[in-house]
């Protein structure tokens, strides 16, 4: 609760101080750990660290709760509170910062290590972020801001709350969680009377949990439907989003490739089509790419041969292999390199086309009922005699 004297705090020039750090222990028992500036090990966290990892939670899950505990640590050391003494007042003037100021600029560890401070850190010569809040020119989300973001803020106060809940049920911590429920929820659960057949009430948890802006859905598929899977209780949503993604893409590409195409080209694209057709099967080549094998079908990867011409196949790996031991008698040890690589692409399109042939043959026993396991049983219990 709100003590009676509150001192008014200058949030606007508060700066967040760079004190204590999270480490990284390479302990599997404790793998993450928060050190105050003389380097002792913060206690209470550890206790919670244990708690989360006697959950089940991972070591990442433990390093973001902590992130979140050290930024509330500096918070208390910076204002020279107890972490056990703090009120509402503090978690609600912690909050307020975290709405309002601006996330702190670090200095990179690489600056760090070489002894630089903040004002003699040489300068990057170009800038290779774009402004913050800049729109991505394909997905349309924004880039991160200069302040905390809503589900940061979000995720802090789930943390902190989570931390001051542990600590009271010990009987470690306050006796008042400084981060309370909401007031909606001090009778009852959220969603406490739920219908299945409808969607979740948006109940807040936290009074200091801030609401997180609903997002259009990120929609990039090829298929509508599957972004309609991800999105099934709104689809006009989907629909939307996936319009815009499509209207953002056309207006990246250049002009020119929307013109209506003349008869030459139209013509060619349907030669294309035509010259697909081959005497061992059918060429997958894309329209407008030329044949990198210089018309060696036999050697590419894109001749889908034909089931019906495997005789022929066969005859040209009969043939190849004669002209190998042709060269070999010879003595032509040029041709012999180029010849194997024909006869191991020919080989290997036989061994496709052995491989599909049985695919197709091989059939699937679903099973047949019998009649005994199908057929309903009548029981023919005679009762007792007269």
């Amino acid at each position: 609760m709100l003590q009676g004297d509150v001192p008014e705090r200058d949030l606007a020039t508060f700066v967040l101080p760079e004190l204590g750090r999270l480490q990284k222990t390479g302990d599997q028992w404790a793998p993450y750990q928060i050190v105050d500036q003389g380097g002792i090990v913060v206690g209470p966290v550890r206790a919670f660290f244990a708690e989360l990892q006697a959950e089940g939670k991972s070591a990442s899950t433990v390093r973001s709760d902590g992130m979140d505990l050290l930024r509330w640590w500096r918070f208390l050391w910076a204002l020279d509170i107890e972490w056990n003494r703090a009120t509402r007042a503090d978690a609600r003037d912690f909050t307020r910062w975290m709405q309002i100021a601006n996330k702190p600029q670090r200095l990179h560890w690489r600056h760090r290590n070489a002894g630089y401070s903040e004002k003699t850190a040489p300068k990057p010569r170009m800038t290779r972020k774009k402004i913050p809040g800049t729109p991505n020119a394909i997905t349309g989300e924004a880039s991160p801001g200069p302040q905390y973001a809503a589900r940061t803020r979000a995720h802090c106060e789930t943390v902190l709350r989570t931390f001051y809940d542990f600590h009271l049920d010990e009987g470690t911590g306050p006796i008042i969680n400084p981060f309370p429920l909401d007031r909606s929820r001090r009778s009852s659960r959220a969603n406490a009377h739920h219908k299945p057949d409808q969607p979740f009430k948006s109940e807040r948890a936290g009074r200091y949990r801030p609401v997180i802006p609903k997002r259009a859905p990120l929609a990039g598929h090829s298929d509508i439907n599957t972004t309609m899977g991800y999105n099934a209780i709104y689809p006009t949503d989907a629909i939307e989003a996936h319009r815009a993604f499509i209207a953002r893409r056309r207006s990246l590409r250049p002009s020119e490739e929307y013109r209506t195409p003349t008869n030459e080209e139209w013509d060619a694209f349907l030669a294309h089509f035509e010259k697909r057709k081959l005497s061992l099967g059918t060429c997958a080549r894309a329209f407008g790419r030329s044949c990198i094998h210089e018309h060696a079908c036999v050697r590419c990867s894109l001749l889908r041969p034909d089931p019906a011409q495997r005789a022929r196949l066969a005859e040209i790996r009969d043939n190849l292999i004669a002209r190998i031991t042709e060269a070999e008698q010879e003595g032509w040890l040029g041709e012999i390199e180029g010849l194997q690589v024909s006869l191991a692409s020919a080989e290997e399109k036989l061994a496709q086309l052995d491989a599909e042939q049985v695919r197709q043959r091989q059939v699937v026993d679903l099973g047949m009922p019998r009649f005994s396991q199908i057929a309903t049983r009548i029981s023919t219990a005679r009762g007792p005699s007269s």
